[in-house]
């Protein structure tokens, strides 16, 4: 047995919408539209459905007040008013403006790293070669001596090489990494 649908929900679903081939072009029509005027919209879009079931899109709100209908974000429509019409121009230029702006900053930012880096790998190696020098001397087996304020040789005991030796170690250890 087949199953007929119930005809007061019929009657109600023809009376929100309208049905028709006239009201499928209309809608039709405004979907269409739509896209279109979307890029060069200045606004939002409002939509609303009437005590009729007719849905109606708009820049302006519904009567009533917007809580009735939603508001539509279209692509490309802008958000600040103030910002569309004569000075739309100026904003993109402003927006590329201050990119360049930030991109030279950045630039900038990234020169002054990689010198930075530079001067310290710089004085790495400087201070690796030290080490490795005193290394060579504190390895050899002669007696090295300090100059004190009067100018006068001071030699080193076995301790203070010993210590001389660990101190020029530890020191190539931190300067001379690869």
């Amino acid at each position: 047995m087949a199953q007929h649908p119930d005809p007061s929900a019929t009657l109600l679903a023809s009376s929100r919408r309208p049905q028709g081939a006239g009201a499928r072009v209309l809608r039709a029509a405004l979907l269409a539209l739509l896209p279109a005027l979307g890029p060069c919209a200045h606004a939002q879009v409002y939509k609303w459905v009437d005590d009729q079931g007719v849905t109606h899109y708009s820049q302006s709100p519904p009567p009533g007040g917007p809580a009735k209908g939603a508001v539509l974000n279209l692509p490309g429509a802008a958000t600040n008013p103030d910002a569309a019409g004569a000075g739309g121009n100026d904003n993109w230029q402003d927006q590329e403006r201050a990119f360049r702006e930030r991109q030279a900053k950045q630039a900038d930012a990234r020169k002054i790293e990689e010198e930075r880096a530079q001067k310290e790998a710089a004085s790495r190696r400087t201070a690796c070669l030290r080490a490795r020098e005193a290394l060579d001397l504190l390895g050899r087996q002669m007696r090295l001596y300090n100059l004190n304020e009067r100018g006068e040789k001071v030699y080193l005991s076995d301790d203070e090489r010993a210590r001389e030796t660990q101190r020029a170690s530890q020191q190539a250890a931190e300067n001379c990494q690869s």
